[in-house]
């Protein structure tokens, strides 16, 4: 989903669904200290405009949440606006649809795209096997909404697959608190992480 601007201004509020895949290291293009770095307005957030693999994600964005709805005949409601807990003021949520009724969501639902490099990574359609980044986003999001289960429909190399994701709260208690020490240790705290190998980290060293 691209985010409009008041979303990407409210995003320095707190963690995203990306954000936390990449303070615990399972995002491939960003790390903890990238974090840290645009939520302390060290560096500007990436700029991901012109990236043809990110326009082309969302420009599938609606294709895929019709074709979730197409095949399974749930109601889908898509979602403009970033959502925070109602008691963790910096666990937020940027979803690209609920199911179920309208006021009254059932589950979670993301739409993603994925190039044949990536195919090894996701399981039969039908099971929770995604990649782990994906799997931490949907995690972070039902702990954000408060909502029992997360569907992920993929379009990967050309074939698309319905990815059905149930809340986990051995899962959900890890990541929520590595979120928060990482939000008041770190970026309230004004105190880096360790650092890494990633762009931000070279950027602000």
């Amino acid at each position: 989903m691209a985010l409009t601007q008041h979303q990407l201004k409210q995003r320095m509020s707190g963690l995203g669904g990306s954000d936390i895949g990449a303070v615990l290291g399972l995002n491939s293009y960003r790390g903890a200290h990238d974090v840290w770095a645009e939520k302390r307005g060290l560096i500007a957030p990436a700029d991901l405009s012109g990236n043809p693999f990110i326009e082309f994600g969302n420009v599938m964005e609606p294709v895929l949440l019709e074709h979730y709805k197409e095949a399974t005949g749930a109601s889908v409601m898509a979602v403009s606006r970033t959502i925070s807990h109602p008691n963790r003021y910096w666990h937020l949520a940027s979803v690209d649809g609920l199911v179920g009724p309208r006021g009254r969501p059932d589950g979670v639902l993301e739409a993603k795209t994925a190039s044949w490099r990536m195919k090894d990574q996701w399981g039969e359609a039908g099971t929770d096997q995604v990649p782990e980044s994906y799997l931490v986003q949907c995690a972070w999001y039902m702990a954000a909404l408060d909502l029992p289960w997360c569907d992920l429909v993929a379009l990967v190399d050309r074939s698309f697959s319905i990815y059905h994701i149930e809340r986990n709260p051995e899962l959900e208690l890890a990541i929520v608190e590595a979120g928060e020490r990482f939000w008041v240790d770190h970026v309230e705290a004004g105190i880096p992480p360790e650092t890494d190998g990633s762009d931000g980290c070279r950027e602000v060293l």
